[in-house]
């Protein structure tokens, strides 16, 4: 029998003599620990994390590559978990909430919302590239004939995609010169009416990422 401690056997004894022969209750068994969160706290988190991806989300059709579920929410490369977790930090301070540590909203993320996920290179190609990526795929076991078909299509539509990328940063080096050329000139400590620039603008808007 291993040494005991006078006061752990008189405890043990006193358990005996009341319990008869059980098994011992650690006394802080239902107790929470100190440091966990409140069930409000941990759904405050999940409310933030998914009014983010309500807001800036992309839903692509059909699966997204590196993933098995069909329900994921891609959010912009341009955000971190550092980023947003900072974000919720400040919306907390300033309404006087608790908020978990950066480690805790990574956990609570990865547990209770494994389907919003940021986007990775390569999980933003439009639906014809994924379609014809498939189609490549599928087609390793065909004939010949079939695969050069299936190639051609995909190399068709990259060269069409090529050439309105070049098509695009034209267009844009147009602007930025005349642009430049306009700032040499024009002077802003003078008051200038709406729209009395004479000359062509290129606006870019990006409205779906699955656009080339």
């Amino acid at each position: 029998m291993p040494h005991l401690h006078k006061t752990r056997f008189y405890s043990f004894v006193k358990h005996y003599r009341k319990n008869g022969l059980s098994l011992r209750i650690q006394g802080n068994k239902r107790r929470l620990p100190s440091s966990a969160f409140s069930a409000e706290t941990i759904e405050r988190v999940v409310k933030f994390i998914m009014n983010i991806a309500e807001d800036q989300a992309l839903l692509l059709p059909g699966r997204v590559p590196g993933f098995k579920r069909i329900d994921v929410k891609l959010l912009p490369s341009s955000l971190t978990k550092s980023k947003l977790w900072k974000l919720y930090q400040d919306s907390c301070v300033t309404v006087g909430q608790v908020a978990v540590g950066y480690s805790k909203f990574c956990d609570l993320w990865r547990q209770l919302c494994p389907f919003i996920v940021i986007m990775r290179p390569a999980s933003d190609l439009c639906w014809t590239c994924q379609k014809n990526n498939n189609q490549i795929l599928r087609s390793a076991n065909l004939p010949e004939s079939q695969k050069a078909e299936v190639v051609k299509q995909q190399e068709k539509h990259l060269t069409l995609a090529a050439c309105e990328r070049d098509y695009y940063k034209g267009c844009c080096k147009t602007m930025k010169e005349a642009l430049a050329e306009h700032l040499t000139t024009v002077d802003f400590s003078e008051k200038h009416a709406p729209c009395s620039l004479e000359g062509t603008v290129h606006y870019s808007y990006d409205y779906a990422q699955q656009l080339h």
